[in-house]
């Protein structure tokens, strides 16, 4: 850990959940999403029940406050403050900031017994860093309400608000990682000089998105890749060795600071098996967290981290290399519905913004798959014009192209194509688990 310097400010706990308990009331806070996005809207729903009435109440503030911050000894230190608002539902600044005395105004505001409910929309800024944690760096924001009291320690309720940021628009989503290598399978041993052959090789290709999405939050994700493998080798290979490296840059005022740490070590098996002297595809999902959530981005901008990402996909000790960038954002992030308070106010909006809530829900679900069913048809009216010929290039593409001959034989035009079931595979010549798993896979995208 780097020393402090002068100047340098330590926020040891100013990020973990706080929740006071106060004798005279409850409190609740409730956010309206999860997760949230630069340019979002975030609505909170600000409750409290007083058991008594408050008399003493200066003010009720609400912040949200975010910043970077670099491992220091003692705890973690604030290089770089992005964000600092602050409202207020009750009072305002002057409130807070007037000094007591016998000739100074001291005005408190009265709520009386019962609940009480405020709703704050908070404009988050566009272009902040997404949230990221490790234990070198952390990028952080939270939400906090205070109630401010004259005479008696003020209550806080605070909240971490996930920050997932995009790609930036000047990154091509579509752009495709192309990497393959060949070369001789290592022999270990203390007689492997003897017995490695130049003859037992493994060729690897991969093609896969170089943008690649993993919500924040999300349970065991994977990043998608397609694989080419040949091999010459004399066995049978049942499996692959898949390893994700993260790389971070952290920015102090005097270095930077690069660390290297391993994030998820995974092995695959081979569905198929490899055998020797043939070609086979994979299409894999490869893990890219050993345990837990998935939280740190890469590739975005940040003023003191960066951070990428790097796949290694190995096959009896050949292996390739790249570099693949992941966003933890979600453009369609779940609500949350905010629970009904036990008496209802005339500034109570939890119940209308719930019925919001299911009316957006239903409509999206509705909308999307009306969608997904014009598509389809539009697309078996299409194929239904499909003479042999296209359906043998729907083969190709579907790399079945091996049984272009009994599809001709049996005149498999488009409309033959969208009545086609397992029963006539045997006919076809379609008699291999692999085979039939892609004819189907391929079939249900159609029909």
């Amino acid at each position: 850990h780097r020393s402090m310097e002068e100047g340098d400010v330590l926020f040891v706990s100013t990020f973990e959940p706080k929740n006071d308990v106060c004798d005279n009331c409850e409190f609740d806070v409730y956010l309206d999403k999860p997760v949230y996005a630069p340019g979002d809207e975030m609505v909170a729903n600000i409750r409290l029940q007083v058991n008594t009435t408050m008399v003493n109440v200066r003010a009720i503030s609400c912040q949200f406050f975010g910043a970077e911050m670099l491992q220091r000894t003692g705890g973690y230190l604030s290089r770089n403050i992005v964000v600092n608002q602050t409202e207020y539902v009750v009072g305002s600044e002057e409130t807070v900031e007037n000094k007591s005395g016998p000739n100074v105004a001291d005005p408190t505001h009265i709520l009386e017994a019962g609940p009480h409910s405020w709703d704050l929309c908070v404009a988050i800024p566009d272009k902040l860093p997404p949230t990221f944690r490790t234990d070198s760096a952390r990028i952080e924001y939270y939400f906090s309400v205070t109630i401010i009291r004259k005479l008696e320690a003020n209550v806080e309720k605070k909240l971490l608000v996930p920050i997932a940021s995009d790609f930036s628009e000047d990154c091509d989503r579509a752009e495709i990682i192309e990497e393959s290598t060949t070369d001789v399978v290592p022999v270990t041993g203390i007689f492997s000089r003897f017995f490695s052959s130049p003859e037992n090789k493994i060729t690897i290709s991969c093609d896969a998105a170089q943008f690649q999405y993993c919500p924040f939050g999300m349970e065991r994700p994977c990043i998608s890749a397609h694989l080419s493998v040949v091999s010459t080798y004399s066995e049978v290979i049942q499996e692959l060795n898949c390893m994700l490296t993260r790389k971070t840059i952290l920015h102090h005022k005097d270095q930077d600071v690069n660390e290297t740490a391993v994030v998820c070590q995974s092995v695959l098996p081979l569905i198929p098996p490899l055998e020797p002297n043939v070609t086979q595809e994979y299409y894999v999902q490869i893990p890219v967290t050993a345990r837990g959530r998935f939280v740190n981005p890469s590739r975005f901008s940040a003023r003191c981290v960066f951070n990428e990402y790097f796949m290694e996909i190995g096959v009896r000790g050949v292996a390739i290399r790249f570099c693949v960038c992941i966003s933890t954002y979600n453009p369609n992030p779940p609500l949350v519905a905010i629970p009904e308070m036990i008496k209802p106010l005339e500034n109570n909006k939890a119940e209308a913004r719930n019925e919001e809530i299911r009316k957006e829900q239903e409509a999206k679900e509705q909308e999307e798959k009306e969608r997904k069913e014009k598509e389809r048809e539009t697309k078996r009216q299409e194929i239904k014009e499909w003479d042999v010929d296209a359906v043998l290039e729907w083969l190709e593409q579907n790399q079945l192209s091996k049984f272009a001959d009994s599809f001709t034989e049996q005149s498999i035009d488009g409309p033959a194509l969208l009545g086609l079931e397992e029963k006539y595979f045997a006919s076809l010549g379609v008699s291999k688990i692999g085979d039939k798993i892609k004819l189907e896979n391929a079939l249900k995208s159609i029909q």
